[in-house]
């Protein structure tokens, strides 16, 4: 008989094993009968396994389409001028002597430098809309490299010789160029963001063809900087200035080049 119990218990003993690891714990919550009586228990709102909601803080930041690294040599070397502040023309002075021509200041070599004054031309069209900030950004730029009392900046929305002022749009009105000989620089895509540059920028195209001679005559050299490929500027807006890429890739050099300088 003992044998046989034996035999049961060596059976029935791994059932019951197993048994008592499947079976519900009597602190466990009942499981539902139906769908209907299924709760999702939600995570507690404390801890750091828990997201945020999002809020209404600032944007991130937008990174300058100029390296800032740059920025400041990238202006000096689009708004530099030859001016006579090297040493003393030895050759010159001689040669003015020799012919009995005394001249009121020593002749002196020319050097490169940063002109004395400049004029801005900011485009407030709808195209140059999402570049405000780095309008605003350079501008800030320009006013510590050239200095806030040597530096003009009118505004235009797409009529730069019709319709340009330094104030409110309601005060704008024809342009007048500066009163002595200087760089302007032109920020503006120069129709390179229209689908069809030359239906959308005909009159862009007429406006600056008119600005562009207006100050050759005055002596004032037209530097534009496009926030876009210059391949993409029409033929026709870029006669008479000097295109310069406002991307990352431009450098002092590349705008040597650009400028012709």
């Amino acid at each position: 008989m003992s044998a046989v119990l034996d035999r049961v218990a060596a059976l029935v003993g791994p059932a019951l094993a197993v048994w008592q690891q499947l079976r519900p714990d009597p602190h466990d919550e009942p499981v539902p009968s139906d769908l209907s009586e299924a709760r999702l228990r939600l995570p507690t709102t404390e801890g750091s396994g828990v997201l945020d909601p999002p809020g209404a803080g600032p944007d991130p930041p937008v990174d300058p389409l100029f390296l800032p690294r740059w920025t400041a040599a990238i202006l000096r070397t689009a708004l530099a001028v030859d001016r006579p502040t090297g040493a003393v023309d030895v050759g010159r002075l001689v040669g003015d002597l020799a012919r009995l021509r005394f001249p009121a200041r020593l002749p002196r070599h020319r050097r490169r430098q940063l002109a004395p004054a400049v004029q801005v031309l900011a485009d407030l069209s709808d195209d140059m809309l999402p570049h405000r900030t780095d309008v605003l950004g350079l501008l800030g730029t320009l006013h510590r490299v050239v200095g806030q009392d040597r530096l003009a900046v009118l505004r235009f929305a797409g009529r730069p010789m019709t319709e340009v002022g330094a104030g409110n749009r309601t005060t704008w009105g024809p342009y007048r160029p500066p009163p002595v000989p200087q760089p302007v620089l032109l920020l503006s895509t120069l129709g390179s963001s229209f689908a069809d540059p030359l239906a959308g920028g005909e009159s862009l195209g007429r406006e600056l063809s008119l600005l562009t001679r207006l100050l050759h005559r005055h002596g004032c050299r037209v530097v534009a900087l496009v926030p876009n490929s210059a391949a993409r500027v029409p033929a026709a807006h870029r006669r008479g200035l000097s295109v310069v890429e406002w991307d990352r890739t431009t450098s002092p050099r590349t705008v040597r080049r650009a400028v012709g300088r």
